[in-house]
């Protein structure tokens, strides 16, 4: 297959040039960038022309469970990079930061690529509590390559929107010396390497006992949130979702609150999350047709308060959408989901 082959082969080109550099993480994409610059992987934008790949033994054979993204394939693998096809067909990225250096190369449709900063406070255990905000914003179209850089230098969150997606990372392996990849929400940062296989225990049995009973579902949390560390918690929150902010659970989240400024912390982070997907989800809903749409409620899902929706509407990239206006006209077609809207719009802070 000559797409394998060229693929193969600017590995082999990468790495040779990369090895005069002490094969350093840092130096990766600069390597890198220049030698796939000439090579045209739209062949592989339709996952029938990737699964054509998967017959080859060299490909088969290097298969994992991955899960990031929605069909994940990875194409070629050495001692020290790889390359990866992600599919999107629906899901998005939390925001997190790279163990790795990469070229990302967008190869269909298009996405809206949003980089954050963190500005640290405290540090309790695996979170570090601290404040979140918007630094730019990019809009991926095919064609469009970027830098991944290693390390917590650019959080970032890509909002797919169209449906499909798909992109093809040439990639250094994860380099220990990066740590673990942090996921960064409103007022902290932290990683799901607690969500091990008691925690999705417990989480299974919350959301069966919901079910049945919230005050039972309550009294199970408590007990559960009173013997875990804050990042076991926070996490579990996190992944509870929708079950978490319903009005039979908010009098334990408001107590919670109370605790200590971590706990109000994690409370509002969490609540923040639930908004932002709520509006991810609605924009995912809609026809790839409906562009401005869907960018417009995406950009108010990236953001975490109303200045960081300003930036990412004063973002070069986005100068020409006027975003309060598109959710505006959006508001007025909408009959059933118009009041939910505007409360996750109002719980993230975003002045319409």
């Amino acid at each position: 297959m000559k797409i394998y082959e060229t693929i193969h082969q600017a590995v082999i080109d990468i790495e040779s040039v990369w090895k005069n550099e002490n094969y350093s993480s840092e130096k990766y994409y600069k390597v890198a960038g220049p030698i796939i610059n000439g090579i045209d992987l739209s062949e592989l934008s339709t996952i029938e022309n990737q699964s054509n790949l998967l017959h080859l033994p060299m490909v088969a054979s290097i298969q994992s469970p991955n899960t990031f993204s929605d069909l994940y394939i990875r194409v070629v693998n050495t001692q020290r990079s790889f390359v990866e096809i992600l599919n999107w067909h629906g899901g998005h990225v939390n925001i997190h930061d790279h163990d790795f250096s990469a070229i990302q190369n967008q190869v269909f449709g298009r996405g809206l690529n949003i980089i954050y900063d963190f500005k640290d406070r405290v540090q309790k255990g695996a979170v570090t509590f601290g404040e979140s905000k918007v630094r730019e914003a990019k809009i991926w179209y095919p064609g469009t390559q970027s830098v991944v850089r290693h390390g917590n230098i650019d959080p970032h969150s890509v909002f797919h929107i169209d449906n499909p997606s798909v992109s093809i990372l040439f990639r250094t392996n994860p380099t220990a010396r990066m740590g673990s990849q942090s996921n960064y929400f409103k007022l902290l940062k932290g990683n799901y390497y607690v969500n091990n296989s008691n925690q999705r225990k417990k989480l299974t049995a919350l959301a069966l006992i919901y079910k049945q009973s919230t005050n039972s579902f309550n009294k199970v949390l408590e007990a559960f949130l009173g013997n875990q560390s804050l990042s076991e918690s926070f996490f579990m929150l996190i992944k509870l979702g929708s079950y978490i902010i319903s009005k039979e659970t908010k009098p334990l989240l408001v107590d919670l609150s109370k605790k200590s400024k971590e706990w109000h912390d994690i409370i509002e982070s969490v609540t923040h999350w639930a908004s932002r997907n709520y509006l991810t989800n609605e924009a995912h809903s809609l026809s790839n047709d409906l562009f401005g749409t869907k960018l417009a409620l995406f950009s108010a899902g990236a953001s975490f308060t109303n200045n960081d929706f300003n930036t990412i509407q004063n973002s070069q990239a986005l100068i020409n959408y006027d975003l309060r206006s598109l959710i505006k006209n959006y508001l007025k077609s909408c009959k059933i989901s118009k009041n939910s809207l505007l409360t996750h719009l109002s719980i993230l802070g975003i002045e319409i």
